[in-house]
């Protein structure tokens, strides 16, 4: 889901490292959006929640929702730690495993990786970043990563299990 022909470079980087957007259950799913500055970001990552679910949300998926972590302000951001930190906080040490998987599939690719994803999240245009948990509680986990820029570009990382 993106809503501009000319993406910019980070997300393009983004994109060509992960996937794009694809409506499928389990796994890693990205989005980028530019939205009005000042709209309302939660309301953005339940669209691409609903976008991943096919356009719906069935109650049981939101018995799991609720915002996990919020960067404060003054931060300067680590998302791989932020992530981590609250993943492990949300979830158990399997969980942080697959998110490792996810993330760095390839060892030697461990440092592209990271300076992708501090180009998406850690830069300080990010005015502000959340991370969700999500699912239903039993079958599928989650966590939901979103940052918004000053100028509205949104990007969305989020990592499902079942």
């Amino acid at each position: 889901m993106h809503s501009s022909s000319q993406l910019p470079d980070y997300v393009t980087d983004l994109f060509a490292f992960y996937t794009p957007p694809k409506p499928e259950a389990g796994g890693l799913v990205t989005f980028y959006e530019k939205v009005e500055p000042g709209e309302d970001l939660e309301q953005v990552a339940l669209r691409h929640y609903r976008y991943f679910f096919g356009g719906s949300l069935e109650p049981f998926w939101m018995i799991h929702w609720e915002l996990a972590y919020q960067r404060p302000t003054e931060n300067q951001g680590d998302f791989v730690n932020e992530l981590y930190t609250t993943a492990a906080n949300i979830y158990d040490d399997y969980y942080t495993d697959v998110l490792d998987i996810w993330l760095f599939d390839d060892p030697e690719e461990r440092e592209m990786a990271q300076n992708i994803l501090a180009a998406v999240y850690d830069t300080p245009e990010v005015i502000d970043f959340r991370i969700y948990a999500c699912g239903d509680g039993e079958a599928l986990q989650g966590v939901l990563t979103i940052g918004c820029r000053a100028n509205g570009e949104t990007t969305t990382l989020a990592f499902f299990i079942d």
